[in-house]
């Protein structure tokens, strides 16, 4: 009788164990894909603070000349851009095919513009969005997203 409730309470105690070795381990898990995405994003926006602030307004500014120069009205709307990523975080180039691609950035891009009313003036912040979603294969409903927001200004 008593080894049959010690082995009862021995089973209890390692369900538990169990059950929270489970949990940790999807915790560790989740946790190297956000510090992936953080260095991700570091990266990203290393790149486009490099590039001409008025080549953000295109898709790729990083491919962008450095002959745009100068503050300038914005002519319509940025454009969203679009990157890869592999398993390690490094960018894909451009041509890449989606299936290499372990994460995509999707770059939203929103010219910071003079309140109504007032005169119209170069524009010198942009607000971005980048969101980070993975696996980019999955359909939409079941990828996981990340989104950071920051911002970029003239220099």
């Amino acid at each position: 009788m008593e080894t049959a409730l010690s082995l009862g309470i021995l089973g209890v105690a390692l369900t538990a164990i169990l059950g929270v070795l489970s949990t940790a381990m999807f915790t560790s898990s989740s946790n190297d894909r956000d510090s992936v995405v953080v260095a991700m994003s570091e990266g990203l926006m290393a790149e486009l603070r490099l590039a001409p602030f008025d080549s953000l307004w295109l898709e790729d500014p990083m491919a962008a000349s450095s002959s745009v120069a100068g503050p300038v009205l914005p002519s319509g709307l940025p454009t969203d851009s679009v990157y890869s990523f592999d398993e390690e975080g490094k960018r894909l180039p451009s041509g890449a095919s989606s299936a290499q691609a372990s994460y995509v950035c999707i770059v939203k891009k929103e010219a910071d513009t003079p309140p109504l009313g007032a005169p119209a003036t170069p524009c010198h912040l942009m607000k971005l969005r980048l969101i980070f979603q993975w696996p980019p294969s999955a359909p939409e409903r079941s990828r996981t997203t990340r989104i950071i927001s920051t911002r970029i200004a003239r220099r």
